[in-house]
């Protein structure tokens, strides 16, 4: 993840405003911040989205996944992740289990998921992602 603190350096400098002023707009810790901009921790995809937001950028470009970011119309109002999930394996004609052991997701956190219990860390949204090959945006449903 080391991409995304080198892609939050570069679109603060962009944005023309300090740490400072970005964080007080968007009601963030400073301290949050900077250890996400030190590479020592990594957002939860609640303060990604805020932060996708806030850049006006896709949450892939804000990771480093892709190299130029694409416009996107942000859909404001997103799903459950639980919800959406389902939408995708369904979608896959592929089952859960195959799903698990091809993208190496574990089972029990993948139904947790589903059922709505727990928002999956990054490197599982990654992972998921490039299973269903979609962007991190159709994903989580910030993009149709």
């Amino acid at each position: 993840m080391s991409e995304f603190g080198n892609r939050l350096k570069e679109l603060v400098f962009d944005k023309q405003k300090t740490v400072s002023e970005i964080c007080s707009e968007i009601n963030l810790d400073t301290s949050v911040f900077y250890k996400w901009w030190g590479k020592s921790s990594v957002p939860n995809i609640d303060h990604l989205i805020l932060l996708a937001n806030y850049f006006n950028c896709s949450l892939d470009f804000l990771v480093g996944r892709i190299i130029d970011d694409y416009p996107i119309r942000v859909n404001n109002e997103l799903p459950a992740f639980g919800e959406r999930l389902k939408f995708l394996v369904k979608n896959s004609d592929k089952s859960v289990y195959y799903l698990c052991k091809t993208s190496k997701i574990h089972k029990g956190s993948f139904m947790r998921w589903q059922n709505g219990q727990f928002f999956p860390l990054l490197d599982n949204l990654l992972k998921l992602a490039d299973y269903f090959k979609c962007s991190l945006d159709y994903l989580v449903g910030r993009e149709n």
